[in-house]
């Protein structure tokens, strides 16, 4: 319910931003969840859609997670739609489905298409706890901007897109996994991906898994903890205590699991790591070498998804990469 005497202006939150794409384009990946899914939310920020119907009286219905872990329900129910040009919708979550309302406009321009989000709280007083609290302002911005990469990776012609190599051998006589996979990004973006923080949690868990960073000392004798959290409140701990860094080409390290203080699980297998950096073609390479204590370790790991698991994080590293390189 509206406030009594609280102007519209007092209680709203407003931000554009023009994109140089085509309003049905811009359209579709605001209003389907496989596209949704891959940019809504502010930086850091992992997007889950549970259940999507659009339709005016239908909901969204999805999860976002945080950098630190904190998942936060969200539920949209649409109470406008006018194709390609706006969706309405009330926003809140799960036990309050109507904190705020909101909607997208999708309006043409000469350089494309200017996608606006507006916020209407029921006072300024919430309206100002909302800025506050969630950094909306500068949420909203991020999210544009994620939408704006998104949108230029869905017109890159597929033919001007040098093709992946991609390898991943297992010697079990040597004990040793090999990955090979190339990007089409330069070599201090990619390593960047692999290094900081805020860039690796956003890739490195394959969905729908999201990667919690506890703490990440990029150095030799520093360590990185984080887990891996499952749809349904599953973790699983890890680490990784790097050994030699050469900046912008190689470091390596020892990974295995532990518990949520960092206690190494010695019923797990440890893995050895050597991660090297080089410029491939219109990219960067990475070649990866990881070692283990005994065959049996390595054959465990591999029975665990392994390979289909890295194999779908470095394909979300890439589909990352592309937004950032755009």
């Amino acid at each position: 319910m509206e406030a009594v005497n609280s102007p519209i202006a007092d209680r709203e939150l407003s931000v554009s931003r023009t994109m140089k794409a085509p309003r049905a384009l811009a359209w579709k990946a605001c209003t389907e969840a496989e596209h949704l899914d891959r940019w809504w939310g502010p930086d850091g920020f992992i997007n889950k859609t549970l259940s999507l119907d659009l339709r005016v009286g239908g909901q969204w219905k999805y999860t976002m997670t945080g950098p630190d872990g904190t998942v936060f329900p969200n539920l949209i129910t649409y109470t406008e739609i006018s194709p390609i040009d706006l969706l309405a919708y009330d926003h809140g979550d799960w036990d309050n489905p109507k904190w705020f309302r909101g909607s997208m406009s999708f309006a043409d321009t000469e350089d494309g298409t200017t996608v606006t989000i507006r916020l209407i709280f029921p006072s300024k007083e919430e309206r100002d706890g909302f800025v506050e609290q969630y950094g909306a302002i500068e949420g909203g911005k991020q999210t544009l901007a994620k939408l704006d990469n998104y949108l230029r990776t869905l017109q890159t012609p597929k033919a001007m897109t040098q093709p992946a190599i991609f390898n991943f051998i297992v010697a079990k006589d040597d004990r040793t996994v090999t990955v090979e996979r190339s990007f089409n990004a330069p070599q201090d973006m990619v390593w960047d991906a692999w290094t900081r923080a805020e860039i690796l949690c956003q890739w490195w868990a394959p969905k729908p898994y999201a990667c919690v960073i506890d703490a990440l000392d990029f150095r030799p004798g520093g360590r990185w903890r984080y887990s891996m959290q499952g749809p349904e409140g599953d973790r699983h701990h890890c680490f990784f205590d790097y050994a030699e860094v050469r900046p912008k080409s190689y470091f390596s390290g020892r990974d295995g699991f532990c518990d949520e203080h960092g206690v190494v699980n010695a019923a797990m297998p440890t893995m050895q790591w050597e991660n090297s950096f080089s410029a491939h073609d219109t990219g960067t390479m990475v070649r990866i070498k990881i070692r283990f204590k005994t065959a049996e370790d390595l054959e465990a790991i591999i029975k665990m998804g392994f390979k289909e698991g890295f194999t779908l994080g470095l394909d979300q590293l890439d589909e990352l990469l592309a937004t950032r390189v755009a």
